[in-house]
């Protein structure tokens, strides 16, 4: 009977594949479903390439300007930073200017501030500018009547005087600058105080009073 039944199911086959290149019914279904994945595999490999095609180059100048931004410091916290002067108290800072001076070229920050302190104190100062690792070549004072100029001056109480810092290297016009300022106040009947500024602006150009 088992020898009758293959028999039977091969002479089944045999009605349904009567050519040589004729594949069985079973074997068709499995070779329809392979195909119908290899089909689906590569349209999704297309989409993936006419996506980087389509979407690729957008991708990468988008990064391309995001990477010269940060290079020009546009992201930079301290691009953001208010210009101005500001320092501790014992000092008042009412004006400054950052430039180049016109006569000699020399790069120059330049404060008029005033003495806080209830006495008369000698002042003089050194600044720097960490951003460009420069420290200035001389800081020179000025009183308030011109009479004194000199790298150390006294002050009276409530007084105003200028200071002038020149540094090695020439700035850019309209170049943000951001200098640090350190005071050395002496006071007649007390010890030395320290003081602390700090200043943020633009460079432009000017004018400095001969040194002493």
């Amino acid at each position: 009977m088992k020898h009758r039944t293959s028999i039977a199911r091969k002479g089944s086959v045999q009605k349904h594949c009567r050519t040589a290149t004729c594949t069985p019914p079973g074997q068709a279904s499995h070779a329809s479903m392979r195909q119908a994945t290899t089909k689906g595999q590569a349209a999704r490999g297309q989409a993936a390439i006419e996506f980087m095609m389509t979407y690729g180059w957008a991708i990468i100048t988008l990064l391309v300007i995001v990477a010269a931004l940060a290079y020009f410091g546009v992201f930079s916290a301290e691009r953001y930073i208010p210009e101005g002067c500001v320092t501790s108290s014992e000092v008042i800072c009412k004006d400054f200017q950052i430039f180049n001076d016109t006569a000699t070229g020399r790069a120059y920050l330049s404060l008029r501030l005033g003495l806080a302190i209830p006495e008369p104190a000698r002042v003089n100062l050194t600044a720097t500018i960490p951003e460009k690792e420069l420290t200035a070549t001389r800081c020179y004072l000025v009183s308030q009547d011109g009479a004194q100029k000199a790298e150390t001056i006294k002050v009276l109480p409530g007084e105003s005087f200028s200071t002038y810092c020149y540094f090695p290297q020439a700035f850019t016009y309209g170049e943000r600058i951001k200098a640090n300022t350190a005071f050395t106040i002496v006071p007649e009947r007390k010890y030395p105080l320290a003081a602390h500024g700090e200043v943020v602006g633009k460079a432009s150009t000017g004018t400095a009073p001969p040194e002493p």
